[in-house]
């Protein structure tokens, strides 16, 4: 497979980032390959991880063993905060038109019935998540950031600018 340790830490390191299992699932590529001595090498949105037995002494046996590293590609901390690794993805990139595709007209034929005027009706598809609190969270952290700079009245400036100029527009928060 070609992959090459580039922090392979000696002794017992530090625990550098912890996640847990309600959100690795997440963060999981899908692509894991084996390695050799019951190694395997899984591929997340934030690099590799290497995890496995590892052959130690006898009393370290017990211990379950994961070496994270980012390999192969160079660390990028915006993956730490990027949307799809919170589990927020566009459909139309994650999948094919032939799939949409096939989703819509199976959705068409389950849910379509001849209402009381004798007319065809389909239902609309469920509500899509809003994902409020993530963004509410991201808004009130980056004002926060952004005062402490003193950058905050720049970007209020140009945030009224734009409205201004019918570039961006008010929301409501019903929707």
């Amino acid at each position: 497979m070609g992959i090459q340790l580039t922090d392979a830490g000696f002794g017992q390191p530090p625990i550098e980032i912890l996640i847990g299992f309600d959100f690795a699932g997440k963060i999981h590529t899908g692509v894991i390959n084996e390695l050799t001595d019951g190694l395997f090498a899984v591929q997340t949105e934030l690099g590799w991880m290497i995890m496995g037995k590892t052959l130690g002494k006898p009393e370290q046996e017990s211990y379950g063993s994961a070496l994270t590293s980012l390999l192969i590609h160079p660390s990028d901390v915006t993956n730490l905060w990027s949307l799809e690794s919170i589990g927020i993805t566009n459909p139309v990139e994650t999948q094919s038109k032939e799939e949409m595709k096939c989703a819509v007209e199976k959705h068409f034929k389950e849910t379509i019935f001849v209402n009381e005027e004798e007319r065809y009706s389909v239902s609309l598809s469920e509500e899509l998540p809003t994902n409020f609190e993530v963004a509410e969270k991201r808004l009130v952290s980056t004002t926060y950031k952004l005062r402490n700079v003193e950058k905050f009245i720049d970007y209020d400036k140009s945030f009224e600018s734009w409205k201004e100029d019918g570039i961006i527009t008010e929301c409501s928060m019903e929707g």
